[in-house]
């Protein structure tokens, strides 16, 4: 993986999820990701990317919102 690819997908899957208020309670910030409790999978947004970083991501072929399923001998 190349570093753009990895500065691309920290943008994604490490977005700020909660902010503390003046008391110190952290309050839940709506960032667009959204988790489905059927497959217990988190759709994550990418509205926040900028063109250029949302073509690198396509054209890289990571899958970002697939399930991917690997089996491995234990």
């Amino acid at each position: 993986m190349d570093d753009r690819l990895f500065q691309i997908l920290k943008k994604v899957y490490y977005k700020k999820k909660f902010e503390k208020d003046e008391n110190g309670y952290q309050h839940m910030i709506e960032n667009g990701d959204v988790f489905d409790r059927d497959t217990k999978t988190t759709m994550y947004a990418l509205d926040q990317l900028s063109h250029e970083a949302l073509d690198y991501l396509r054209s890289s072929g990571y899958p970002v919102n697939e399930i991917v399923e690997e089996w491995m001998d234990l």
